[in-house]
């Protein structure tokens, strides 16, 4: 993926942030003094900016480093593992967006630590039936019906992915995770 901003571009911005420490004014300059209209300008947001900013901050550079990002390996050191697992079991709740923040990391170094080197995973919530006696007959019943039905039955069943909408809901196993 090409770079989002030229060299030019993102000395501009750094000398824009000089003047002023708002994302949104740089933005709004930027898109001023290099004649950017209509759907284009949608495609710089205010953090970009700000990335560009802090990259100089951080680095003494305003362009990252070049080279491929797939396959690049990240070693944490046991301090900043220590941390990260001091402060989940502290704060079992909250988010990792908001570790990062408390811990004063990037989000993605929190989620790698927690992934990679605490071995730590999303719970995912799994609904199931109550089962009692009377299920399992019903099952086997039904299990018996269908394969009296020949080989090709399957395909005469429609299966569908409809959502049901009710005001108290039990939890979305597929978004809901913990």
């Amino acid at each position: 993926m090409p770079p989002k901003f030229s060299t030019a571009q993102e000395i501009f911005i750094i000398c824009e942030f000089s003047k002023s420490e708002s994302g949104t004014v740089v933005r709004r300059e930027f898109l001023r003094h290099f004649d950017i209209r209509g759907r284009e300008k949608y495609r710089y947001t205010s953090k970009d900016f700000c990335r560009v900013y802090n990259r100089f901050l951080s680095n003494g550079v305003s362009h990252s480093k070049p080279g491929k990002r797939r396959g690049f390996s990240i070693t944490y050191d046991q301090q900043f593992i220590f941390r990260v697992e001091a402060y989940f079991e502290e704060h079992p709740t909250h988010s990792i967006r908001q570790a990062a923040l408390d811990i004063d990391a990037s989000t993605f170094s929190v989620w790698k630590v927690l992934r990679q080197s605490l071995k730590f995973r999303a719970y995912k919530i799994h609904k199931v039936h109550k089962s009692n006696d009377s299920n399992y007959a019903e099952r086997d019943t039904f299990c018996i019906w269908f394969l009296s039905k020949g080989a090709g039955f399957h395909r005469n069943v429609l299966f569908s992915d409809e959502k049901w909408w009710v005001l108290n809901s039990s939890p979305n196993s597929q978004n809901d995770r913990f």
